[in-house]
Parts: structure tokens; C-alpha cells; sequence
């Protein structure tokens, strides 16, 4: 039996039920710059329907991290770091989505690290957790200022003080928590439906990019 529109319409929006959160990625994902946000879908849909009010905050978006790429005109400032992606920057208003959107990263982009020039205690926080996972390994980086092994590739500028965790690029080794890639599953379903039905990805996505600025902005 075929599904009709109607349906399909009514099936998505019963999986995006209220407390539904989707993970999506977002911008520039060959060059930057790229985002990974976490989002109420419902939420999103009240703002680009017109019918959203002071209960909807930053777009439906409750955390998020924007990366930058190696390479271009860094490099002569930073490195190639291994040809990572660095987090430029990261906010969460809910405690564990900030997690969700590093992991959703690093499933999606393979390769990520810290910013290169600054560094927060509690992002410092999020990458020494990244370690105790299993399905992660960090390549550590080579000062770009006083290199000790021939290849650049790994030359990168570090903090030499900080906690080894920002100092290395962390690569997947293993499999992502399925329940992170269902969050990006879903966000990747729900846009391409709000591009079926009306042609509003494009509209979806910079309100999510929107509201993860300004959320941002407000924390930090």
C-alpha cells in the first residue's frame, strides 16, 4: 500500500513529537565553515511557520559546535595539524546535549580538535572526557614552534601547559553510540521532509545556524 503525502506528513511530525531533539549538520562541510547542531524540530517548524512564541528560544537550538578547517591561509599561523577540523565555537543550554553534538562531530567529520588559539576550563573539560571513550584515539600533535620529528603534517600550534587532550587531533577508531547517530539520522530526515514538503531546508538551516549564534553570543 502506498503512503500518501498526508501521511507521510502525519508520521513525520508524529516522530518529532515535542521533546524530540535531532542533530544536524550544517554549512560548509568540504571547507568550512561547518556546524553541528542539536535542535527541537518542533520547535524549528513553529519558527518558519510563523507560529512561535516566547516559549521557543534560539531557533529550537539547545547546543552546538562550529568548526573550521586545516589548512588555507592558517596554516602558516597554526599548522597542519593533521588536517583536522578545529572548533571555532561551542554552547550548550541542557547538560549532555554538548556531548551529543562533539560526538555527532567527530562521527561526521572523522577528525576534530580544540581551537588552536583559546580554550575554555569547561571545554577543556569536554576534550579530556573524549578520552575516556573507547571508540576514540587522539594523534598528538608537534609544536609547530619547535618541531621534533621531520613531517609538517602533524606540526600544530599547542598549549604547552594544558592537559594533552587539546594538544592531539581525535579520530574515530571504532563505532559511535547509536543513540548519537539516531539524533543525526532524524535531523537529516526532518530537513530533507521540510525540503519535500515546501522547499524550506534552506530557510531550516540558517535559522539553526542563526540560533546557534545567538546562543553562543548570550552563554558566552
Amino acid at each position: 500500500m502506498r503512503i500518501t503525502e498526508g501521511q507521510l506528513r502525519r508520521i513525520i511530525r508524529e516522530e518529532l513529537s515535542s521533546d524530540k531533539v535531532a542533530i544536524a549538520v550544517l554549512g560548509n562541510t568540504n571547507t568550512g565553515p561547518a556546524y553541528v547542531v542539536a535542535y527541537r524540530p518542533d520547535e524549528l517548524e513553529a519558527v518558519l511557520n510563523g507560529e512561535s512564541n516566547e516559549g521557543v528560544q534560539y531557533n529550537g537550538v539547545i547546543a552546538g559546535v562550529g568548526f573550521r578547517k586545516s589548512g588555507g591561509a592558517h596554516i602558516k599561523r597554526v599548522g597542519e595539524c593533521n588536517g583536522t577540523w578545529h572548533v571555532g565555537s561551542a554552547a550548550s543550554r541542557e547538560r549532555g546535549r554538548g556531548t551529543q553534538v562533539y560526538l555527532a562531530a567527530l562521527d561526521f567529520f572523522r577528525s576534530i580538535s580544540s581551537d588552536r588559539f583559546s580554550v575554555t576550563p569547561e571545554a577543556e573539560g569536554m576534550w579530556k572526557k573524549l578520552a575516556r571513550y573507547d571508540f576514540v584515539e587522539r594523534e598528538e600533535f608537534d609544536d609547530i614552534k619547535n618541531p621534533k620529528t621531520p613531517p609538517t603534517s602533524d606540526d600544530c600550534r599547542v598549549f604547552p601547559a594544558r592537559d594533552p587532550a587539546l594538544n592531539s587531533s581525535w579520530r574515530v577508531k571504532g563505532e559511535t553510540p547509536s543513540d548519537v547517530k539516531d539524533l543525526v539520522d532524524l535531523g537529516d530526515r526532518h530537513l530533507r521532509g521540510l525540503d519535500t514538503f515546501g522547499g524550506q531546508r534552506q530557510e531550516a538551516e540558517n535559522l539553526l545556524e542563526l540560533g546557534f549564534g545567538e546562543l553562543f553570543q548570550h552563554l558566552y
